[in-house]
């Protein structure tokens, strides 16, 4: 048996909390903090996160949004806007 490399993962819960964390302003860098804050509000490991993230990229229910720091290009995950409107 191989623990832990099949987790049943909330994407509506991640992609809730992409939301939130978008609202704030911050955005969600492959690598960086916020995956890190986003895998302990989820209670998820990062790497899980960041699997689940594009998920959510092919599902397009997130989007992928290139930029560039002193480092080198940087990857980040923002929500994309709900087809309906955003009505809940």
């Amino acid at each position: 048996m191989s623990r832990g490399r099949h987790v049943a993962v909330d994407t509506d819960q991640i992609l809730e909390s992409l939301a939130t964390l978008a609202d704030d302003g911050e955005t969600i860098s492959e690598g960086g903090v916020v995956p890190k804050r986003l895998a302990t509000e989820c209670g998820y490991h990062r790497a899980t996160v960041l699997r689940a993230l594009e998920s959510l990229v092919e599902e397009s229910a997130a989007e992928v949004v290139w930029g560039f720091t002193d480092t080198g290009p940087k990857k980040s995950f923002l929500p994309c806007e709900p087809a309906d409107g955003g009505a809940e």
